[in-house]
């Protein structure tokens, strides 16, 4: 992926350049500025641009996109802990003989 790659598919994703700084957790603009002039990304970067793909195409898909919430995901996984606690002490009452 050339840098040029880059800053199309950040623009086609209508991304700013701040926006995918944000993403990226980059504190300097002169670094993606570099980036998108540069003949070859950093293979961390077209790792985390694979993957910023992937996001983004869920992002569009509207049964995906407010499916579940970061309460609720919470709250799931509460429950399959409780019910495993739940699994295990009742292991524990069963005799086996």
């Amino acid at each position: 992926m050339k840098g040029s790659d880059l800053k199309a598919w950040r623009k086609k994703n209508g991304w700013t350049q701040a926006d995918l700084m944000a993403e990226l957790e980059i504190n300097s603009r002169q670094t993606l500025s570099s980036w998108e002039k540069s003949d070859q990304l950093p293979h961390i970067a077209r790792l985390a641009i694979i993957a910023l793909d992937q996001i983004e195409a869920c992002r569009k898909r509207s049964d995906l996109k407010t499916q579940f919430r970061p309460e609720e995901i919470a709250q799931m996984h509460m429950r399959t802990y409780r019910d495993a606690i739940n699994i295990a002490a009742a292991d524990e009452r069963i005799s086996y003989k």
